[in-house]
C-alpha cells in the first residue's frame, strides 16, 4: 500500500482514501468539518484520528493551491442531456461570528424577512425535472461586498451573478434549459437583458409588477382575479392549480406569467412566475419550481451539517476556499446517499467521517518526525 506522511503528522493511504487526489491538509479539514461538530478533539485523538480542528488547519493552508476538479464527476453525469437541466442560482445569508472578519455586510435574510449582518453566499445547483435526485452542486462562493470589490474581484449585480452562473455551466458541458431564480433576480432590467442575450429565465415575481394584458394595464395581482383557482388547470401530482399567459411586460417585451395558486391551511394563495423558457410544459415549469425548494434545503445542510459559517479566519479568500471544502464534503455524504438512499443527511455524513478515517490519522512515526 502507498503511503505518505506530512509533517503535520497525516498518515495518507492513498489505495484506502477514494478522495486521494486532494491534498492532505484539505483532508484534514474536511475532518475538521464532518467531524468535529460531533466529536471533541480528545475523542477524536483517542479513535487514533488526527486531532486537526478547522482554525488550526485554516492557519496552515493559505499557500497551498485549492483543487477545483471536484465536481467533474457530478458534471460528467449531466453532459450529453442538452436542454434537460435547470440551474438553480440563490443567495444564502452566513453569519460569521467575530467583528474584524472581512466582507461582512448588511444583507436580506429571506427567511428572517429582514436584512443581517453576514456574508452573502452565491450558491447555484443542477436540478432535473424528471428525475429524483439529491440537487448536484455548480458552485457555492462568497459574493464580494461592494466595500472589497478591486478591478480583478469586482462586485458583481444579480444579472452579472446569473450570466456568470450560465455560461461556467455550458462551458462545463452542461446543456442548461434555464435559469431558475428568486424576486430579487427578475427586475425589468434584468428581464430585458436576459431577453436580449438570449439567457432563458424561470423566476418569481412580486404581486404588485404591473403588465399589459387584453389592452388592460393591471397588477399581477389583480390579473388572479380574473383568474381564480377555479379557472386554472389542476395538477394533483403537485398539489397545486396554475394557468399560463402571454403578456407583454412594459420595457422588456412579451413573456410568458404563471399564475399559480396553492393550499396553504384552509386557504389558496397565489404566487406568479415569470418564464422565458422555450418548449416547456407548465407542468414541468412547476414541477421545477417545486424542486427548487431542495436547494433551498442544500444551503441549509451547508450550514448545519457541513458548518458553512465555520470558518474562522479573517481573510475574505480563505471563505471562498473554505465555501469549496463545504462542497466537498457535501458530495461524500451525498455519494453515500447514492449508496443507500435510505440515509438521512446525517447519518450520510457519519459514513463520510469513517470513509476519511482511513486520510486522517495519527502516525508515530509522522509525529516523531
Amino acid at each position: 500500500m502507498q503511503k505518505s506522511i506530512d509533517h503535520y503528522g497525516v498518515l495518507h493511504s492513498m489505495k484506502e482514501c477514494a478522495i486521494g487526489s486532494l491534498p492532505r491538509l484539505h483532508l484534514a479539514y474536511l475532518w475538521g468539518l464532518l467531524a468535529l461538530s460531533r466529536f471533541s478533539l480528545l475523542e477524536t485523538a483517542a479513535q487514533g484520528m488526527l486531532p486537526c480542528s478547522v482554525s488550526y488547519a485554516a492557519r496552515h493552508w493559505a499557500a497551498i493551491p485549492l483543487q477545483t476538479g471536484y465536481l467533474a464527476p457530478d458534471r460528467a453525469r449531466l453532459t450529453g442531456q442538452s436542454g434537460a437541466v435547470y440551474l438553480v442560482v440563490d443567495f444564502t445569508p452566513v453569519r460569521h461570528g467575530g467583528a474584524t472578519i472581512q466582507g461582512v455586510d448588511q444583507v436580506w435574510s429571506t427567511s428572517e424577512k429582514r436584512c443581517v449582518t453576514a456574508h452573502q453566499y452565491t450558491s447555484s445547483a443542477y436540478i432535473h425535472p424528471y428525475r429524483a435526485h439529491d440537487p448536484i452542486p455548480a458552485d457555492l462562493r462568497p459574493r464580494i461586498s461592494p466595500a472589497l470589490a478591486t478591478e480583478r474581484v469586482p462586485f458583481q449585480s444579480t444579472l452579472e451573478v446569473m450570466k456568470t452562473q450560465y455560461h461556467a455551466a455550458r462551458q462545463g458541458g452542461v446543456g442548461i434549459k434555464a435559469v431558475v431564480v428568486d424576486a430579487e433576480f427578475t427586475t425589468k432590467p434584468n428581464l430585458a437583458q436576459s431577453l436580449e442575450q438570449r439567457l432563458p429565465v424561470l423566476g418569481r415575481v412580486q404581486k404588485r409588477l404591473k403588465v399589459l394584458w387584453e389592452e388592460q394595464s393591471l397588477r399581477l395581482d389583480q390579473l388572479a382575479s380574473h383568474w381564480p383557482r377555479a379557472r386554472c388547470s389542476p395538477y394533483p401530482a403537485l398539489g397545486w392549480r396554475a394557468g399560463r399567459l402571454e403578456i407583454d411586460l412594459p420595457e422588456v417585451g412579451a413573456v410568458q406569467v404563471l399564475i399559480v395558486w396553492h393550499q396553504q391551511g384552509a386557504d389558496w394563495k397565489v404566487f406568479f412566475l415569470i418564464s422565458t423558457v422555450q418548449d416547456a410544459t407548465v407542468f414541468e415549469l412547476l414541477r421545477v419550481w417545486k424542486r427548487r425548494w431542495q436547494v433551498e434545503v442544500l444551503h441549509r445542510l451547508y450550514k448545519q451539517n457541513f458548518n458553512l459559517a465555520a470558518c474562522p479566519v479573517r481573510h475574505y479568500a480563505h471563505h471562498a476556499r473554505h465555501a469549496l471544502l463545504v462542497l466537498e464534503g457535501y458530495l461524500l455524504a451525498r455519494g453515500q446517499r447514492e449508496r443507500d438512499p435510505s440515509l438521512t443527511w446525517r447519518q450520510a455524513s457519519g459514513r463520510a467521517v469513517l470513509e476519511l478515517r482511513s486520510c486522517v490519522l495519527i502516525d508515530a512515526q509522522g509525529l516523531a518526525a
